[in-house]
């Protein structure tokens, strides 16, 4: 079985974390986010990843390379961007059978097997998967019959056109047979949501809902700061080896001062340095970065490279790749 990753966008609702960095790239407890989606392919037999790509293609291969875990990965490049639809039509030539579509910000636990047997069993044209949320208004629902039959799509419900309805939303991962494809032409732009989906109702679409799974899309910086500490904290289970311990990862050849504390939920990357005498608190931080003595960040994101000066304080920072800090500096909520 094959899969198809879109991480094509160029993750704005991230930055300034991704302003050189694609966001599949982005270190989940001291491992590229991709590595998440990848295990979990791998754990439900997926042999081969197509990751369809537009925004700094090139750092993607460099960090994966041409497999994973024994997986398979082929590239595709967009020279411009053609909505999802368009992305998963350029894959075209390499598909035969059933195709795993998902989105490049995803983080799940969705039991892919038991979907591809609902998918056979139903001789469907596609599957989507759906879960159940408190409040659609973001998301929009997709509704179904009982047996499963996508009936429609309601985008961005009002309070009114949920009462009394399950509320489940596309969760981003699908299955598709071949035929999906021939919807599209080539290089044109397509949504898979808004101009695919919409045309399938009634023609072998289903849905299947799942409940009670870890889905998180990571594609703003508090969904992000989310994933990390539910992992952290072991709230949800990846199926790819985190080195981590009470709820702390430091990575290797990361050295700290004696004098130095660290609290809460922390990740500290690769050959990082940390100066005595510094406090650090509910922090993610990336690889090569160095926190000059008396430092105090909490609640702070630091992107790789970044250099924080003596006595400074930061509160709730986001900051990009290779940002200096002025000593004694002090930053909230930036």
């Amino acid at each position: 079985m094959k899969a198809i990753i879109l991480v094509g966008g160029e993750g704005t609702r991230l930055r300034p974390l991704t302003l050189c960095l694609p966001k599949a790239l982005a270190a989940v407890v001291n491992e590229p986010m991709i590595y998440y989606m990848l295990g979990w392919l791998k754990k439900h037999g997926v042999k081969e990843a197509i990751l369809v790509a537009c925004y700094l293609p090139s750092k993607l291969k460099k960090v994966i390379g041409s497999r994973y875990s024994g997986m398979k990965i082929r590239y595709i490049y967009e020279d411009s961007p053609l909505g999802t639809g368009g992305a998963i039509k350029r894959a075209e030539k390499y598909l035969t059978g059933t195709t795993v579509v998902m989105n490049g910000d995803l983080i799940t636990n969705i039991d892919l097997s038991k979907m591809m047997r609902f998918h056979k069993s139903n001789k469907a044209k596609a599957t989507i998967a759906l879960t159940p949320v408190e409040d659609p208004s973001a998301f929009g629902l997709v509704e179904t019959s009982k047996d499963g039959r996508v009936t429609g799509f309601i985008e961005k419900p009002s309070p009114e056109e949920v009462q009394g309805k399950e509320t489940n939303i596309n969760a981003g991962v699908y299955l598709f047979e071949p035929e999906v494809l021939k919807l599209m032409q080539f290089s044109k732009v397509y949504s898979i949501e808004r101009d695919i989906f919409p045309v399938m109702v009634g023609k072998g679409f289903y849905g299947m809902v799942f409940k009670k799974i870890y889905w998180m899309d990571c594609g703003t910086v508090e969904k992000y700061r989310k994933v990390t500490r539910d992992v952290l904290l072991g709230k949800f289970t990846p199926f790819i080896k985190v080195k981590m311990k009470n709820g702390v990862s430091i990575g290797e050849d990361s050295v700290i001062a004696s004098g130095s504390k660290i609290a809460g939920t922390m990740v500290i990357g690769k050959n990082c340095s940390v100066s005595k005498n510094v406090l650090l608190k509910n922090c993610i931080i990336w690889d090569r970065v160095q926190i000059d003595e008396g430092a105090v960040l909490q609640n702070c994101i630091l992107a790789h490279g970044c250099m924080i000066g003596k006595n400074s304080i930061l509160n709730g920072a986001v900051l990009g790749a290779d940002i200096c800090i002025m000593p004694g500096s002090k930053m909230k909520n930036c």
